[in-house]
């Protein structure tokens, strides 16, 4: 079995401040309060990204865990195709300027997460003024195509200036905790799905590593997805390695994101130092259906970005650097004297390919930007969409 690098754990608060920083625009934006009768709190509106390390797995659980092995998927008998998703996730000011939005591949997905709005520990829920335009935008360009588009939402940070990663993640566990215990969270989730016309919220909560804060994430999902009922979709950004929640909340959840990348292959001479080749995706799937996930809730997470073969805190989007990524993905930069490896189409294909083979709900990518014009030949969308018309799926 493959030992899958976890070496940016304790980095995690930094990377995801980076990527907040990055992908946030530099003009300022107006927060707008949005007040629903229905709840005694209320739903504004502003910004922050996203990035995926992978905390141990607590083992000390009283919860009851699913432990039935991981087991191949009936084949298909139905003659009409089964839909295959593909989730993409876009920072929401992007699709919220339609002069400058690159829209060719809205044809290759099915699913559309926008970052970056969010809960604090009040259970307010806030929406970017981005976002509500980005939806309307989306809506009209897929008018002929629809497609589903949900909203992320991230929830309150650390409070520390200073700490260990395990500090810093009991501190966010403490504020999680405030924002379920307030008793409106789940209502005011809800009112902004009315509101603004989203088709489900999603959650990218990086990470909860104790069982104590697992079980009351858990249990809120549960509640929520009991206030959402059947008319909402609710999915959850996971990581192998933060993924046993409690087994009803695995039974709550509708889609898993699995985030099968800032991994790197370990022990295969062919592909070590690869950044998320598809062993690592392999076993991210086999961890999660032992947990008890159905592999029809998996979407399996794709980087459109490379990392550094010595895991160096880097990210290099796809579409920066697509014509000098040799066959193998693989591209030196000598400016820093590293070897960044990314996913190609032929990783790309593969991965997609055997996510249907194995009947898996979809591929997810993170990100949607990252690519290149959906007219280039060596999009990495047009390699999933090539793998799905192959496998003969919708």
């Amino acid at each position: 079995m493959l030992s899958i690098i976890k070496k940016l754990q304790a980095a995690s608060l930094v990377a995801l401040a980076a990527l907040l920083v990055a992908c946030t625009p530099s003009d300022g934006e107006p927060v707008t309060t949005l007040d629903f009768a229905e709840s005694t709190q209320s739903v504004t509106t502003e910004a922050p990204t996203e990035e995926a390390t992978a905390p141990d797995l607590d083992p000390g659980s009283d919860t009851e865990r699913a432990t039935e092995p991981v087991t191949e998927p009936e084949t298909d008998t139905e003659t009409e195709p089964r839909e295959f998703r593909v989730s993409a996730y876009l920072d929401d000011f992007l699709a919220a300027d339609l002069a400058t939005f690159d829209a060719s591949n809205l044809k290759n997905v099915t699913d559309v997460i926008l970052f970056s709005s969010h809960f604090d520990n009040a259970g307010n829920v806030t929406i970017r003024p981005d976002a509500i335009t980005a939806v309307q935008n989306l809506r009209e360009l897929t008018k002929d195509n629809p497609i589903r588009i949900h909203v992320n939402l991230l929830g309150p940070f650390s409070t520390l200036s200073n700490g260990t990663n395990d500090e810093h993640m009991d501190s966010m566990a403490i504020e999680y905790k405030k924002a379920i215990d307030s008793g409106v969270l789940e209502q005011n989730i809800k009112n902004a799905l009315e509101q603004y016309g989203f088709d489900g919220v999603f959650f990218d909560y990086e990470f909860p590593v104790r069982r104590e804060h697992k079980d009351n994430w858990g249990a809120f999902l549960v509640s929520l997805k009991e206030v959402l009922g059947d008319e909402y979709l609710m999915g959850c950004a996971i990581s192998s390695g933060s993924a046993d929640l409690p087994i009803e909340a695995i039974r709550a959840i509708d889609r898993v994101e699995l985030m099968c990348y800032d991994m790197w292959e370990e022990e295969d001479p062919d592909t070590l130092g690869m950044h998320s080749p598809l062993s690592v995706t392999i076993d991210c799937w086999k961890t999660l259906r032992r947990l008890g996930y159905e592999s029809s809730q998996i979407d399996v997470g794709m980087p459109f970005y490379a990392r550094p073969t010595n895991h160096g805190a880097y990210w290099y989007a796809y579409k920066d650097y697509y014509h000098l990524i040799d066959e193998n993905g693989y591209y030196y930069d000598e400016s820093i004297g590293l070897t960044m490896s990314f996913n190609n189409q032929e990783t790309i294909y593969k991965k997609t390919e055997w996510a249907i083979e194995k009947g898996l709900g979809g591929v997810m990518a993170w990100n949607y930007q990252n690519d290149v014009s959906g007219d280039n030949e060596l999009s990495l969308f047009r390699a999933v969409s090539q793998a799905k018309a192959d496998a003969g799926v919708k």
